[in-house]
Order: C-alpha cells, then sequence, then structure tokens
C-alpha cells in the first residue's frame, strides 16, 4: 500500500526516487506540505474565532480574512478610520480596490448593513465592495445588492465562499470572477 501511495506521489511531482530505492521530497512537494500545514492552522484558527465573544469574534475575523485574502496576492489594509466613517478592510492589488465589511453575528445580515457599504464606496472613484458574513444575508439584504447593480458592485461572501478560499478550493481572484460574472450577466448575487 505504501508503495503504491509512493508511486502515485511520484507521478504527481511530491515526491521522487532517490537512491537505493528510497524517496525523497521534492521542493513542489515540500511546499504542499508546508501549504497544507499553514492552512490547517487558518482553519483552527477560524474555530477558534467562533468561540469569542461578538466584538472580538468580528475583529479577529476580519484579521483572519485580510490575512486570507493576502494569501493570494492581494495588499490588505485592516481598521482604517477617517472622520466620519470605519472600514473593515481595504483589499486592493494595482488599480482595483474593494472596501470589506466582515461580519459574524448570530442573524442573518440585512439591508442596513449594504446600505451602510454602499454609501461608503458610492464616494469613491472606482471601488467595489464586499460584504462577508458567517451567518448569511436576508433576502431584502440580496435584493439590496441586485438593486444597486446598475451603480456600484458589491459581492456577497458567505461561509461557504470563506470555507472554500480558507481551504485552497478556490482562490480569491476565482471567486470574484465567478460572483462579478453573476452579477453583470444575471443581477444575481450569489454567495455560499
Amino acid at each position: 500500500m505504501i508503495v503504491r501511495n509512493l508511486k502515485v506521489l511520484d507521478n504527481l511531482g511530491y515526491v521522487r526516487l532517490a537512491g537505493s530505492g528510497s524517496y525523497m521530497p521534492t521542493e513542489f512537494g515540500t511546499e504542499a506540505v508546508q501549504d497544507y500545514r499553514m492552512r490547517t492552522k487558518l482553519v483552527n484558527e477560524l474555530d477558534l474565532i467562533g468561540s469569542l465573544n461578538p466584538q472580538s469574534r468580528g475583529r479577529e475575523f476580519q484579521k483572519l480574512f485580510a490575512k486570507v485574502v493576502g494569501l493570494y496576492g492581494w495588499s490588505c489594509e485592516e481598521s482604517l478610520r477617517t472622520p466620519h466613517e470605519e472600514i473593515d478592510v481595504i483589499v486592493h492589488k494595482n488599480r482595483e480596490y474593494y472596501l470589506v465589511e466582515c461580519k459574524w453575528v448570530k442573524k442573518h445580515i440585512e439591508s442596513a448593513v449594504v446600505r451602510e457599504l454602499y454609501g461608503k464606496i458610492e464616494n469613491r472613484l472606482s471601488v467595489r465592495g464586499i460584504l462577508v458574513s458567517m451567518s448569511g444575508f436576508t433576502s431584502g439584504a440580496i435584493k439590496q445588492v441586485q438593486d444597486y447593480t446598475n451603480a456600484r458592485l458589491i459581492y456577497l461572501f458567505g461561509p461557504g465562499n470563506f470555507s472554500t478560499m480558507l481551504k485552497g478550493d478556490m482562490s480569491f481572484d476565482q471567486l470574484l470572477e465567478e460572483k462579478h460574472h453573476q452579477l453583470v450577466t444575471r443581477k444575481v448575487a450569489s454567495f455560499r
């Protein structure tokens, strides 16, 4: 059984046959193990955050969101304050900017939170919004996002989206592309 597994790992490029019939990890294999360990640590961090009180949970969750998005090559700035507003996270790459609100509360996020985020992005040039909720969204919040598509785009990220990104099953860029396509072509604010 071990020999068959080693042959599979060899075929996938994770290990290579070394002298005397032993196998050694390749650079690719070593990186894969490091990535797995790092993502496992992040999943454990998410579990720990879930046990915190609501205010601490929100702050720690926004830090974790920024950390995960940063893994995909995006720059993140956390907890920015202006004289009139507070922004959980600003995510950017080159000239592409997103203002992010991170929520981890008991109830689904309502349309008032969408309107508040819209107010923040409306006053900025070429900025989009991302609303992340570990508890989901009400139908009113979803409709509000869809109604704003003719002016500004806000993407909804649910717990499934975050988990997908956290585990490396889909990148932040792939999720953005999927959400953008759904909003622009079908006017659907999708999330999992």
